[in-house]
Formats: structure tokens, C-alpha cells, sequence
């Protein structure tokens, strides 16, 4: 390998799992693998290096950095935002990470956790998540350049699909790894993805995992309020080509409104 790749990932659009086999790759070839933004300083962006950068740490860790440098290589993954909302909230519900449990002023002095937990039904939850939980994490997938050469942008959804690993072959190519290197790529994607190694070992850390969970949970007004908020999104990554998506979704979906049971948190 004689470049750096970048891994650049979002809440909710595979993180845990790109980290977990970029890590393995990197072990396996004897590559330093580093999370941006989790040093004290920026490890100098020289080949070979797998570089993990989730949630715009990139650009936070390399402020001015030239990112159209040759010897850069980065795979952008984006996620159907109805299904990293749903993915979200219940994540958010019961998660331990720092940043879910430190109170808001725009919360009253609640944390965004115990913001979730006090309500009632999931369509108010889901309509909290809406607010306060998704919208930086859904501007920081819609803000990447597509225009960059040195980039591809992959679908969470593809990649969930890609059991032969055909796809991950193509883009460990892009990233830089040579002939001899592409099927240790692909053997750790195998291992690390929920159709292969871990088919039975899934983590806390992963709810579902499968691609369109949000029709079997919008109805019309749930539906509605998100094209309000995020419709442009779903747009500009490719998702719809408009609001007519919402005549897909039942009038009503009664289990929004059953009352819950609060979660711990």
C-alpha cells in the first residue's frame, strides 16, 4: 500500500464496523491504523496509514489540509438519514457515551438521553431525535465534497448487501491496497460484517443493521414532519427525488403511539 485512507464515516452509518475491519487490515499488512482526533496531535498524513475519520474528525484534525493530494484516498459512507434516525433513537436511548449524557441548556439542564427517556411513546421520541439528536450529524454527511477525485462514496445499504464482497473489493483498490493485498481486505470485511463472522455475535453497539427499517416505521405524519425538516437531504444524497415518497407510507401507524415503559437512563 502507498497511500493513506481515509475512512470517513457518520453516527449511524457504520462506524463501529468499518473501524472493526480497517483495524483488522491494517494488523494483518502491518499498517499504522489511527483514529483522527483521538490524539493530542495530528499523525502526519504519510503511506502507508489507514486513517479512521468519523463524524468530520477529518477536517477537524487537519484543518487546511490540501485534500486533493494524490497520495489521499478516502471512502465516504452515507446511510439512508430515515434509517439513521430510526438507528439513532434507540441507540441514544440507553448508549454510555460521554456526549449522551452531558446536560444541554436547550434541554432545560437535561441530557440528550434523559431528554428521550421521559417521553411516552416512540413518536414523540422519534420526533425529539428529529430536533435535537440528528441534524449535525445529517449536515455533516450532506457538507462531504463529492467532487473530490480522490473519493468514493459508498452506501451503507450496498455495503450491508455485499456478501461477496465485490463492492469492498473495488474500493480497498481505490484506498490503495495492491493485488497482493486486496484479499486480506476482503477475508477481514467477511469476518467483521454481520452476514459473515459476526452473523452470530452481533454487539450492543447494533440494533438491527438492516437497510430500510423506515418503512415498516413511518406513517403519514411521522413522515411528513421529517420532509419538512430533512426532505432536501434525502435529495441531495440521492435517496429521493422528491416528497412522493411519503404517499409509500401508511396513514397510521398505531404502535408510534402506544405508551412506553421509560428505559434506564
Amino acid at each position: 500500500m502507498d497511500k493513506v485512507a481515509v475512512i470517513v464515516t457518520h453516527h449511524k452509518t457504520g462506524t463501529v464496523w468499518m473501524g472493526q475491519v480497517f483495524r483488522k487490515i491494517a494488523t494483518a499488512l502491518e499498517i499504522p491504523f489511527v483514529v483522527a482526533g483521538r490524539d493530542k496531535g495530528a499523525t502526519p498524513l504519510t503511506p502507508p496509514l489507514v486513517l479512521g475519520a468519523a463524524n468530520a474528525s477529518f477536517v477537524s484534525s487537519y484543518p487546511g489540509a490540501d485534500m486533493r493530494q494524490d497520495h489521499l484516498r478516502f471512502l465516504h459512507v452515507i446511510r439512508d438519514p430515515r434509517d439513521i434516525w430510526i438507528s439513532a433513537m434507540h441507540y441514544h436511548l440507553l448508549a454510555n457515551e460521554k456526549w449522551l449524557h452531558r446536560p444541554q441548556d436547550r434541554l432545560g439542564g437535561k441530557t440528550l438521553q434523559q431528554g428521550l427517556n421521559a417521553l411516552a411513546t416512540e413518536r414523540e421520541r422519534y420526533l425529539f431525535e428529529m430536533t435535537y439528536g440528528l441534524p449535525q450529524n445529517l449536515a455533516n454527511m450532506v457538507s462531504w465534497d463529492k467532487s473530490l477525485p480522490n473519493s468514493v462514496e459508498c452506501r451503507y445499504e450496498d455495503m450491508i448487501a455485499d456478501v461477496e464482497g465485490t463492492r469492498f473489493r473495488e474500493t480497498a483498490r481505490h484506498l490503495g491496497f495492491d493485488a497482493r493485498e486486496i484479499p486480506v481486505c476482503a477475508e477481514a470485511f467477511w469476518k467483521q460484517s454481520i452476514f459473515g463472522g459476526k452473523a452470530d455475535r452481533k454487539s450492543a453497539h447494533v440494533r438491527s443493521g438492516a437497510a430500510r427499517q423506515w418503512p415498516s416505521v413511518f406513517d403519514r405524519s411521522l413522515a411528513i414532519a421529517f420532509e419538512e425538516q430533512h426532505g432536501a437531504a434525502l435529495v441531495t444524497l440521492g435517496y429521493e427525488r422528491d416528497s412522493s415518497w411519503i404517499d409509500t407510507v401508511p396513514e397510521n401507524n398505531p404502535t408510534l403511539d402506544r405508551r412506553l415503559t421509560p428505559e434506564a437512563g
